[in-house]
């Protein structure tokens, strides 16, 4: 294998592995959603009574948060509010790099099979099938959307961060502890 083929290869190694940053951060507050919704896009809000209501976002204070569902305002305060949620597309960046990677492997390994082959020959290859995987990734990246996390009460937070338990059976006795991230 050609010194141009193991570029390749490691060129296209590094693009999967450099990742931009995950998700938003969760709101701790009321006051702090207006950084993560704008008033007129649509939320759903579950309630400490398992309800959930979809509506528009009109604004937020710190002591409650407005909700336009239909015609009217519903106005909901923290303390009977578990979660909210906002519908978000996903990055198309993720989907191009695999698409990159699992296309310019293929493109590579056919050139690899193929007899009398050499480097100009493989390189090429794996660049336009990588190009065509990158297409496609970011084709099916685009159809994937997904309702987000922006606030959740701060019960919820803590409890979804660490679980304290009983471990008890014939032989043995004693505390597990999960961590969430």
């Amino acid at each position: 294998m050609g010194r141009k083929v193991v570029r390749l290869y490691v060129a296209v190694g590094l693009l999967l592995v450099a990742d931009r940053a995950g998700a938003q951060g969760i709101a701790q507050s009321f006051d702090e959603l207006r950084l993560l919704v704008r008033p007129g896009e649509t939320i759903r809000v579950l309630q400490d009574d398992t309800t959930s209501v979809k509506g528009t976002f009109v604004g937020a204070r710190p002591e409650q948060l407005t909700l336009r569902v239909g015609s009217k305002d519903l106005e909901v305060t923290p303390a009977h509010v578990r979660e909210i949620r906002k519908r978000r597309q996903d990055s198309l960046s993720n989907g191009a790099r695999i698409g990159l990677a699992v296309g310019a492997g293929f493109g590579a390994l056919g050139a690899l099979m193929c007899d009398g082959c050499t480097a100009t020959v493989s390189i090429p290859f794996a660049l336009i099938y990588g190009g065509i995987g990158a297409g496609i990734g970011t084709g099916l990246d685009a159809l994937v959307q997904e309702d987000a996390v922006i606030y959740a009460s701060p019960a919820r937070r803590a409890a979804s961060r660490m679980r304290i338990g009983p471990l008890v059976d014939a032989r043995r006795r004693g505390v597990g502890v999960a961590f969430a991230f």
